[in-house]
């Protein structure tokens, strides 16, 4: 079956929603498929983002991170609900007890003892421990959500930076392969005039020494290639050994406001959330331990019956009882222990407070170092692009001066390897601008990553 087809199957299986960029390249993909069962399968961003979004080990581990969090919220709400125990006990002993006092044996006890009784407690006071008990687990619940989106942001970026990455390496192949496909025939060219005695052998070994020299750049670019494909599959955890990618290197540059991006930074960074957060939850944990100088009060009840019955001397079966009341726990004197803890909470809530104010100054100093390679890359995306039309007006100038005999097959070669690395460096600053684009989103905290493309050249 067609890889994207089995993808599509096990959302289906599984109840979970699909993009609709993903249902669409499926389809597509699984066309040729009948009719090539080898056919590669080729995925957008938007495909790789949703593949590696549902398949990431590391989101799958901060989902259950939350739900262990929803759990401890659980476990913590208990404490204030009322408690209700049942117990029962049954003992048989080797012989009972028996007293003659002249007007025959009196017995005390039965070989067969049984005893059943339920008991019930509620907290009604405790110095506010268990609600800031509360409160804390249910902070820390919106805590590990917040580290879940934080994780899938970060994979969001890893995962476009590398597919921009993967793309530019394909285009520094196809450069270094046009780079010695065409020293290729111009030393096939030498050679001929050389037999032909209109080249020198100087010419001719200069001819294949540029070409011995060339092909070990194609060798290293395609080396990064395997590397920069292989390492995409892992971060996807792709089970296809062979993949290709839908996509161009192209982008569509947008002013931005760098302080509008660091006030967007302050308010929807997840890190920054997650510290304030944490604040909140020393917060409380000041507060539980503040708890302990005020005392514990439980109401108590109890319903028990046994058999035979304790409180009687007489035959009956089952005798049954209640009782009920307050009990309260106060600790007057601990030698220190709580002002240590209190003190203990304290610190670290003014060193969670620092962090958050050292935290907030290094997001805005990101953004700034995010937003100023953005610019950069902004202005070298802007030179690349002229820069590829002066390749391209010098090569048909170079195209007409060798149709015209006034040149020769080198100096036309040469600048047609002008224009190619040309339009690499431009394919590498887009490169660049896109990642310093999705660096600076992650950055901003933003929700939705940015893929504005706009027609490559």
């Amino acid at each position: 079956m067609n890889p994207s087809m089995r993808y599509i199957l096990k959302h289906l299986l599984t109840g979970k929603p699909l993009a609709l960029s993903v249902v669409i390249l499926a389809l597509v993909a699984a066309i040729p498929a009948v009719a090539n069962t080898n056919a590669v399968p080729a995925y957008t961003l938007e495909a790789c983002i949703e593949i590696g979004l549902d398949r990431a080990a590391v989101l799958e581990n901060a989902a259950r991170d939350v739900e262990i969090a929803g759990a401890k919220v659980r476990q913590t709400r208990a404490q204030a609900l009322p408690e209700l125990k049942g117990s029962a006990a049954y003992t048989r002993v080797d012989e009972v007890v028996s007293y003659d006092l002249g007007s025959g044996p009196i017995t005390m006890g039965k070989l067969d003892n049984y005893s059943a009784g339920l008991s019930a407690s509620q907290l009604l006071f405790s110095g506010g421990q268990v609600s800031a008990a509360l409160r804390a687990a249910k902070l820390y619940r919106n805590y590990s959500t917040l580290a879940a989106e934080q994780k899938r942001q970060a994979l969001i970026r890893d995962i476009q930076t590398s597919f921009y990455g993967i793309l530019l390496a394909a285009k520094q192949v196809e450069v270094e392969q046009e780079s010695v496909r065409q020293l290729e025939d111009f030393v096939r060219q030498t050679e001929d005039k050389y037999r032909n005695g209109k080249a020198s052998e100087f010419d001719l070994l200069t001819a294949q020494v540029r070409l011995a020299n060339n092909r070990p750049d194609l060798v290293k670019a395609r080396n990064q290639l395997a590397v920069a494909r292989e390492a995409f599959r892992n971060l996807l955890h792709l089970d296809e050994s062979d993949f290709a990618l839908s996509g161009e290197l192209s982008c569509a540059p947008e002013p931005t406001d760098l302080d509008a991006l660091q006030r967007q930074g302050l308010e929807e960074r997840r890190e920054i959330k997650q510290q304030v957060i944490w604040v909140d939850l020393l917060q409380q944990n000041t507060t539980v331990a503040r708890a302990d100088y005020w005392p514990t009060i439980r109401a108590v009840a109890a319903y028990d019956g046994s058999n035979p019955d304790s409180y009687s001397t007489g035959t009956s079966d089952w005798g049954w009882h209640w009782s009920a009341g307050l009990t309260a726990e106060w600790s007057f004197m601990d030698g220190g222990l709580r002002g240590g803890k209190v003190l203990e909470s304290k610190l670290e809530l003014f060193k969670a407070e620092t962090d958050l104010d050292e935290l907030k100054k290094a997001v805005l100093l990101e953004i700034k170092q995010a937003h100023l390679d953005l610019q950069h890359a902004q202005e070298a995306l802007t030179g690349s692009r002229e820069n590829v039309l002066l390749a391209e007006k010098a090569l048909a100038i170079a195209r007409t001066r060798y149709e015209a005999g006034l040149s020769t097959y080198l100096e036309f070669t040469e600048t047609n390897l002008a224009l190619s690395t040309a339009r690499l460096a431009y394919y590498s600053a887009t490169r660049d601008y896109l990642d310093a684009r999705a660096r600076l989103d992650y950055a901003c905290g933003a929700v939705n990553p940015s893929t504005t493309e706009e027609p490559a050249r």
